[in-house]
């Protein structure tokens, strides 16, 4: 399993959220801590500053 990290600004903005898209992020999170190479969050690494961060989309929409 791999450790995710939140911070304050992201638990803040999760909470913000549609409740429908609330549960979708919750999905996304425990498939993601899982297996990190799970295709369904569309994981993409960042760059410069970032790098070794990754971003991923919650739907497709």
């Amino acid at each position: 399993m791999i450790l995710l990290i939140y911070g304050n600004h992201f638990l803040k903005s999760a909470k913000k959220l549609p409740k429908n898209i609330q549960e979708k992020l919750k999905i996304q999170l425990d498939a993601l801590s899982q297996n990190t190479f799970y295709p369904l969050p569309h994981t993409k690494p960042l760059a410069h500053q970032l790098v070794g961060l990754y971003s991923f989309r919650i739907t497709r929409d």
